[in-house]
């Protein structure tokens, strides 16, 4: 039983890690797609007006 517990504890303790790195990860990929898109809605006039 004691194995079990063990087990259980180390599960837990993982899945919160992982839920951790989860939250960042998407934290971070969320800010970059958001400056990339900003980056891009400021360059496609700047694009549009060169190609003009």
């Amino acid at each position: 039983p004691l194995l079990g517990l063990e087990v259980f504890h180390v599960y837990l303790l993982l899945s919160d890690l992982f839920r951790r790195l989860w939250n960042a990860f998407s934290l971070t990929s969320r800010a970059l797609f958001d400056m990339l898109f900003q980056d891009n809605i400021n360059t496609v006039p700047l694009v549009g007006f060169l190609n003009y």
